[in-house]
């Protein structure tokens, strides 16, 4: 199946506000959960959004090596700049999921 470039755009924006989403929600009810009484509830919430963007994270990556597209930087003096901190960022992304309590 070949996709044209504006589904490619939209898949690309979905995968990416989604995994915003999702970040932003995990890192919110973290917090929360931090500092309020421990509630099960919760605790089983986060975990499974915690998978959500496991799952998230292995199909931004493969999308990303499947469908490269052009940084608006390409070219500019900052190019490697932006190109290293978007790899930095995936990176980072791949690894949070790994920081959770080990007693789970």
């Amino acid at each position: 199946m070949t996709l044209n470039t504006s589904s490619i755009n939209t898949i690309t924006r979905i995968i990416h506000w989604g995994f915003s989403l999702l970040l932003i929600s995990m890192l919110c009810l973290g917090f929360y959960m931090k500092n309020t009484q421990y509630s099960p509830n919760l605790y089983q919430i986060h975990k499974s959004l915690g998978v959500l963007f496991c799952f998230l994270v292995i199909a931004r990556l493969i999308w990303r090596l499947k469908h490269p597209w052009q940084s608006s930087s390409q070219g500019s003096n900052n190019a490697k700049l932006v190109k290293y901190m978007h790899l930095t960022l995936l990176i980072l992304m791949g690894l949070m999921p790994d920081q959770s309590p080990r007693n789970s």
